[in-house]
């Protein structure tokens, strides 16, 4: 029974260490801590002490408001709100300065942002592998953050 209890505990520690708890002013000054659930349709969901609440983003200083977009951004970068596709390549033959062939190779990369905010200053770094005469362009990945 102690086993059971400890991992009981232990579970519900590393679920609450792993929030994102926020400290956010309103437009009056006065500051509330919570822990952030969604943005959307211009009103915040948060939960402080287990309860749910939903307001306007308007309600909150410009701070907290730039707090509450990077939040939103990061989460769904994180949980696949962006969709990168590698496109289909362009090739080009040239001549070197030797008289031989050569090709150069160009792909497009298209970016589909499905976060209800703007995503500025993403970067993306993607990885191509070259397999038998063909592009396996399937283990991109996404890195940086958005916000400071």
């Amino acid at each position: 029974m102690k086993v059971l209890l400890s991992l009981a505990i232990f579970f519900f520690s590393t679920v609450i260490a792993s929030a994102d708890i926020y400290v956010l002013t309103d437009t009056d000054g006065r500051s509330i801590e919570c822990e952030l659930v969604d943005y959307r349709d211009g009103h915040v969901t948060f939960v402080i002490n287990a309860k749910r609440y939903s307001l306007p983003i308007s309600r909150f200083s410009e701070t907290s408001r730039k707090d509450i977009l990077d939040w939103t951004a990061n989460e769904y970068i994180r949980k696949g709100g962006l969709d990168v596709r590698i496109g289909t390549p362009t090739r080009e033959s040239q001549r070197d300065a030797k008289g031989e062939t050569f090709q150069r190779v160009f792909y497009g990369i298209e970016i589909e942002n499905r976060a209800p905010v703007e995503l500025d200053g993403l970067e993306i770094q993607y990885k191509l592998y070259w397999l038998d005469g063909r592009v396996d362009g399937s283990e991109n990945f996404i890195s940086g953050s958005i916000g400071s």
